[in-house]
């Protein structure tokens, strides 16, 4: 038997192979709607001083449109460089002298903002994150520097094997048009060629209450939090904007294809096999996702990195992975090899991912050291207020249910062997992947 043991924070228990957790406690999230639309999920843990707040968005990269690819991303950078009432050094002070911190970020679906505070800060802090992100002001100044950081970090990665092969991946597996052809950091040449104006537009038409969820979780009651909620949050109206959320499409398969980026003084070439795969609201994500986990999990567990890595030596480091996005994302096998293992590296990570259909299916012990791993990451995750609120928001904006971060163990738990192998079979082909190389490799395969 293989044990793996969590303590403290939101769990306390060991899973065992095969059993449910022990002394799980269960999280209580209480959910208040305003009449805007905003979504506000509170859970209360008085065991640590402190207040975290994640918010999603529904303004993802998703958002943006041929030509303003990033458009989406550095709409919510520029959230904190000033509002109408305040200029970015003067929020900067205020959450200083508080003791707390703003953040924001951006992904393919959603974007998002964060807060962290001590509780007797909670309701200032929450009227200052009320003004950043219903009232931004976008100064010209600021928004000139931050094009300008996006674009030098954009040009930095034309040199990075790993990114590039990854860019390289996506536009073999997306159409031109769709969004998840594009990184949410955009394209240089679009970047470039944004102005303040289109940020303010995009601000008004996405930034919308009912597409919004905000998880708080820490040492403050539920009904201080919906009461501070309401009173700086209820005058963010969507007046005569849009109701409903515009839905993209579910890009349709590209025949497997092959390309090679070479970078010049680079001592490795990456490896990248993948295809188009499921949405994450797909019911068999879950048997897909411990397939993964047994194909290319961490050193102990991975076939891939026992395998191709330790065996075979012909790998630095390699994984599979299957993204998670409201459309469907790819299947990703990806290595970092030696110019000269490139082609066998290629054909033993076919032949790994062949071998789970044929003559090597997943095992009984790979099943359930995968379930542990799986459900015991996650409990690792979130053993912290921001860990936990972080959960909550993405699962709820996810449309996975505000329950779902007690039921997931249970979900993983009752996956059988049966299940793994008819959903690999389903969406996995090993004759259907397209391949990118980046880095220090010019063949031909």
């Amino acid at each position: 038997m293989r044990e793996l043991k969590m303590n403290g924070g939101l769990f306390s228990h060991t899973v065992t192979d095969g059993g449910s957790p022990v002394n799980f406690k269960a999280i209580n999230p209480v959910v208040h709607s305003l009449k805007n639309g905003l979504t506000v999920i509170a859970v209360e843990k008085h065991n640590h001083p402190s207040v975290v707040l994640s918010g999603w968005l529904k303004a993802g990269s998703i958002r943006d449109v041929e030509g303003k690819r990033g458009l989406a991303n550095i709409t919510v950078k520029m959230l904190i460089k000033g509002t109408r009432k305040y200029t970015w050094q003067q929020i900067a002070e205020e959450l200083e002298s508080l003791g707390a911190h703003i953040w924001t970020w951006c992904s393919c679906d959603f974007c998002g903002v964060g807060l962290r505070c001590l509780p007797k800060h909670f309701d200032r802090c929450l009227s200052i994150l009320s003004d950043v992100l219903t009232q931004p002001s976008f100064p010209k100044e600021e928004f000139v520097k931050c094009k300008s950081r996006i674009v030098t970090e954009l040009r930095t990665w034309d040199d990075n094997p790993w990114v590039v092969a990854k860019k390289v991946l996506l536009r073999l597996l997306y159409p031109e048009t769709h969004p998840y052809r594009y990184f949410p950091e955009g394209e240089v040449e679009d970047i470039e060629g944004l102005n303040v104006d289109e940020l303010r537009e995009f601000h008004s038409r996405w930034y919308l209450p009912h597409m919004t969820t905000f998880a708080i979780v820490g040492d403050i009651s539920c009904d201080e939090v919906f009461s501070s909620v309401e009173r700086h949050f209820s005058g963010w109206n969507v007046g005569d904007k849009p109701v409903d959320d515009e839905k993209v499409e579910d890009p349709q398969p590209q025949p497997p294809r092959f390309e090679v980026r070479t970078i010049s003084d680079r001592s490795q070439a990456v490896v990248m096999l993948g295809q188009l795969c499921i949405s994450r609201s797909n019911p068999d994500y879950y048997a897909l996702n411990v397939f993964n986990c047994i194909l290319g999990g961490s050193a102990g567990i991975g076939r891939l990195f026992n395998r191709v890595r330790g065996i075979e030596g012909l790998a630095y480091s390699v994984y599979s992975s299957i993204s998670t996005h409201l459309c469907r994302g790819t299947f990703t096998v990806a290595a970092g090899v030696a110019p000269e293992s490139v082609k066998r590296a290629i054909e033993s990570m076919r032949h790994q991912i062949s071998a789970m259909f044929t003559d090597e299916p997943p095992t009984y012990e790979e099943l359930s050291d995968a379930i542990n791993y799986i459900v015991g990451s996650f409990a690792f995750s979130i053993e912290t207020n921001g860990g936990i609120a972080n959960a909550i928001a993405r699962a709820y904006s996810m449309g996975l249910g505000v329950d779902y971060i007690n039921r997931r163990c249970e979900i993983y738990r009752s996956i059988t062997l049966e299940q793994v192998i008819e959903a690999a079979r389903k969406h996995i082909n090993p004759d259907a992947l397209s391949i990118a190389v980046a880095g220090a490799w010019s063949g031909e395969l």
